[in-house]
């Protein structure tokens, strides 16, 4: 099991996001879109490879895609994008 960190802080208008990793577009995308669907509306997911560095940050999707095997070998694997996006939830919740 790996455990890792990430933030969301507010500069001005703007909320940035952080990720522990590199994230492929479609991952800060979906993180970005969940904050949307919660009203924060002026967010940037671009601070990645911040706090950790797990790797690559992958959708499910991708993991079928085998012309991805180079980056699948350096991520932590299928269950990421899910698990940031449940912690995101729950940030989102509490807040």
């Amino acid at each position: 099991m790996m455990t890792s960190t990430f933030s969301w802080l507010t500069v001005g208008n703007l909320d940035f996001l952080t990720m522990p990793g590199e994230g492929f577009p479609s991952f800060s995308y979906g993180a970005k879109q969940l904050m949307i669907s919660k009203g924060v509306t002026n967010t940037i997911v671009t601070l990645g490879l911040t706090q950790d560095w797990m790797g690559y940050l992958m959708v499910d999707s991708q993991w079928d895609d085998s012309s991805l095997s180079y980056n699948q070998g350096l991520s932590p694997g299928i269950q990421v994008y899910g698990k940031y996006i449940d912690a995101l939830t729950t940030v989102l919740s509490s807040n």
